[in-house]
């Protein structure tokens, strides 16, 4: 039980999907990924399952496909929606899921 609990957690927060490699953001990236989070992503009561992709890890491609989005880890994007003060339904999943409103959904994919 006890290597399987740690294998769980070396695969979650392996390389690259640790929310601390926000830190490793320049400082006009965490501005541009902060503005980004801000305009397009509006928080909810529940999570939106008929929002495509509400885990990190298809939000980081929405922004890295958006207007002035760059490429960044799936542990980057977590650190930054920690930092805006969403909370992840599950965090020991490997891409977490948030609640976001329907209107984010449509507005992360016009941006």
């Amino acid at each position: 039980m006890q290597t399987k609990e740690w294998s769980y957690k070396t695969t979650a927060f392996s390389e690259g999907n640790n929310p601390k490699e926000y830190e490793r953001l320049m400082l006009l990236e965490k501005f541009m990924l902060e503005v980004w989070i801000q305009k397009c992503l509006a928080p909810n009561q529940t999570i939106n399952y008929n929002y495509q992709s509400p885990s990190s890890y298809g939000l980081k491609h929405r922004f890295e496909s958006s207007k002035y989005g760059f490429y960044i880890t799936n542990g980057q994007f977590k650190g930054a929606m920690l930092a805006a003060d969403f909370k992840p339904k599950d965090s020991r999943q490997l891409n977490w899921t948030f609640k976001l409103s329907k209107r984010a959904g449509t507005q992360a994919i016009a941006n």
